[in-house]
């Protein structure tokens, strides 16, 4: 994606604006998505499987509703690009249940962001 012509007059802003938008996160793709996530409200922890295009493991970070508040990445393995981890999720005492499609997740891998919405199995 890069800004249309004409709506940056100098080159060295236009250079900078489409810096600034390649470096944000971008879809999912068939070499960095999410392959399952789900959410224990037993044990209060949020589980996910990725398809990482690099071979160390992804950077995560999370946002949810109001109130909710996660943990670093546990248990993390990560083998022939595809990761695994499990975060503590901070529930809220008086906090409506964690639903699908409500936490957002941006994993970065290397260069490469991904953001997208966890849909919970």
């Amino acid at each position: 994606m890069s800004l249309p012509e004409g709506l940056a007059e100098n080159p060295l802003d236009r250079a900078r604006i489409d810096d600034a938008v390649a470096a944000l996160p971008m879809e999912p793709s068939d070499t960095f998505e999410v392959m399952a996530a789900s959410f224990d409200t037993a044990e209060k922890r949020l589980r996910v499987s990725l398809m990482t295009p690099a071979a160390t493991p992804a950077e995560l970070f999370l946002a949810g509703p109001p109130g909710y508040s996660f943990g670093k990445p546990e248990n993390v393995t990560s083998a022939g690009g595809e990761m695994t981890a499990e975060i503590l999720v901070r529930v809220p005492a008086k906090g409506a249940a964690l639903k699908s499609g409500s936490v957002l997740l941006v994993a970065r891998a290397g260069d490469r962001s991904m953001q997208t919405p966890l849909a919970f199995d």
